[in-house]
């Protein structure tokens, strides 16, 4: 139970920052 937890919620968290960075990427590609 607690690893598919640590599993799910490390996905999430991995989403998120992956969403994060995407949009920095776009933000500097603009500023180009």
């Amino acid at each position: 139970m607690k690893t598919d937890f640590l599993i799910i919620g490390g996905g999430i968290i991995g989403l998120t920052i992956a969403r994060e960075l995407a949009l920095e990427f776009k933000k500097k590609n603009n500023f180009d």
